[in-house]
């Protein structure tokens, strides 16, 4: 297969008008560096359009459902690991580059994962992350120190990531009557709205491409 170039994205909707965008406040031809990342961006598969666009569409059917529906026990571990797409890997990646996202047709959906953000508190975020890893490892270490040794034979401390995750997770859990399922659709039901306005949104911004 050949390498995808930047002149081919030039042949695609989406990637097309992004640059056309970004044109009118970086520039035509756009810097070496704006080239590379839009590059890198549409040759990866964790931030094609078409990956986020399966992932908002799954995570708002899914919320709908624990809301509205009867979800099975899977589903309800499947929340998490949708939520924390969403919270945990895509907002921050907009973050980085929150001034093309701004300066480009993806600004409403900017708007939209702030939106979404917003719902929860530095708690909870930590909750949703410790949850996450909880349903999709077998072993969860998060909350504590890792230690390696070394070929000299000397050792090597690693911190927690989550040093107050299981401490959240049983506060949160305790204020739920330790259910996680109820848990699950109390977070559900609060961020509905704004799930569903963010699906709106990335809808219209494909359909406008």
């Amino acid at each position: 297969m050949a390498e995808l170039t930047f002149e081919d994205l030039l042949n695609d909707p989406w990637s097309k008008r992004m640059i056309d965008d970004l044109e009118e406040k970086f520039g035509s031809p756009l810097p070496e560096n704006l080239q590379l990342w839009i590059l890198e961006t549409t040759g990866s598969a964790n931030m094609r359009e078409e990956q986020q666009s399966r992932w908002i569409d799954s995570s708002v059917a899914l919320t709908e459902k624990l809301v509205h529906g009867k979800p099975d026990p899977a589903e309800y571990s499947l929340f998490w690991i949708r939520l924390y797409g969403l919270l945990h890997e895509l907002y921050p990646a907009m973050q980085s580059q929150r001034g093309i996202w701004e300066a480009s047709f993806m600004k409403p959906i900017a708007g939209a994962l702030d939106s979404l953000q917003s719902k929860f508190t530095e708690k909870e975020l930590i909750f949703i992350r410790f949850f996450r890893h909880s349903h999709v490892h077998i072993r969860v270490d998060a909350w504590r120190h890792s230690i390696k040794k070394r070929k000299d034979e000397t050792f090597s401390v690693k911190p927690p990531s989550l040093p107050n995750g299981l401490t959240i997770a049983r506060e949160i859990l305790e204020e739920n009557d330790w259910d996680q399922q109820k848990t699950a659709r109390l977070f559900a039901e609060r961020i509905l709205p704004a799930m569903q306005h963010l699906k709106r949104v990335y809808d219209r911004v494909k359909s406008e491409g």
